[in-house]
C-alpha cells in the first residue's frame, strides 16, 4: 500500500497481527484508519509521511510500535487502549517508548507550535482511567499529566 496516492480511508479486518514496515508510507491522502483488536505490532515507518492522518486509536493488544511509525504525519492525537497493569508503568519508561515513534526527522520542516497528545486509556475498578502526554514538535519536549478518572455514563454502560 505504500505510495498509494489516492488512498484515503482504511479498515483492516480479520485476525491481522502486524502492520509491516513502511506499509502505508507516503500515502499522503490517508486520513482515517481503523485497526483490528488483534493488532500486536506496527512496523518501522509504517505511516511515515501520511500528512493527512490526524488521529489514530491503537487497540489494547498492541505490544510494539516501530521506530518512526508516525514520523512526519499530521497526527495530533494518538489514543492507546491499555490493560490495568499499565497503571504502574513509570512516566520515564513510557516517554522512552513514545519518543521513538512520534516526531519529525532531522532536517524536516516542523510546523510551528505543533503538538501531539498521546492518551492512554484503561479500565480500573469499573472506572475509565486516562493519562495524557503532550509532545511539542518545536521544542522536542514532553509534558506529562497525572492519571485521571473519566466519568462517562456511556462508557460504563457499554462495558
Amino acid at each position: 500500500m505504500a505510495n498509494c496516492e489516492e488512498l484515503e480511508d482504511v479498515t483492516i479486518v480479520g485476525p491481522v497481527e502486524t502492520i509491516g514496515a513502511n506499509a502505508f508510507a507516503y500515502c499522503q491522502k490517508l486520513s482515517g484508519i481503523e485497526l483490528p483488536e488483534t493488532l500486536r505490532e506496527i512496523g518501522e515507518s509504517a505511516f511515515f509521511h501520511c500528512n493527512n492522518l490526524e488521529s489514530i486509536t491503537l487497540p489494547a493488544s498492541i505490544t510494539r510500535i516501530g521506530n518512526g511509525a508516525f514520523y512526519n504525519t499530521g497526527i495530533s492525537e494518538i489514543i492507546i487502549e491499555r490493560d490495568p497493569d499499565f497503571l504502574g508503568t513509570s512516566d520515564k519508561e513510557v516517554l522512552a517508548q513514545l519518543s521513538r515513534f512520534v516526531g519529525y526527522g532531522k532536517g524536516d520542516a516542523v510546523p510551528r507550535d505543533r503538538t501531539c497528545t498521546v492518551v492512554f486509556n484503561c479500565e480500573h475498578k469499573g472506572d475509565k482511567m486516562e493519562k495524557r502526554f503532550e509532545y511539542n514538535y518545536t521544542t522536542g519536549e514532553w509534558k506529562c499529566f497525572r492519571w485521571r478518572r473519566v466519568f462517562l455514563e456511556s462508557y460504563r454502560s457499554s462495558h
